[in-house]
């Protein structure tokens, strides 16, 4: 039960990363943003409150917000995100 959980949530991001993605390709680039910049809120605070006993899950949240705080330029970022959820499932 609580790994399917953690595997929904992580679909949860690579869903959200892809509609981030689209926005842009669209030209909407405000949207994306407002999607990208909730994304990195989500992911600070699930890794404050996440329980160790899901390592897995841990490590893809430290990834995710080193790869945010590298300052790349947010599509590199969502694609990432995307690419990584999908290494998690």
């Amino acid at each position: 039960m609580e790994k399917e959980y953690y595997v929904s949530r992580a679909k949860l991001y690579r869903d959200e990363a892809q509609r981030a993605i689209t926005y842009i390709n669209n030209g909407d680039e405000q949207y994306s943003h407002l999607i990208y910049q909730n994304l990195c809120k989500s992911f600070r605070l699930e890794l404050k409150v996440l329980k160790d006993d899901v390592p897995l899950y841990r490590q893809m949240l430290v990834e995710f917000n080193e790869q945010v705080a590298n300052h790349n330029d947010i599509l590199t970022n969502l694609v990432w995100i995307r690419a990584r959820v999908r290494q998690f499932e």
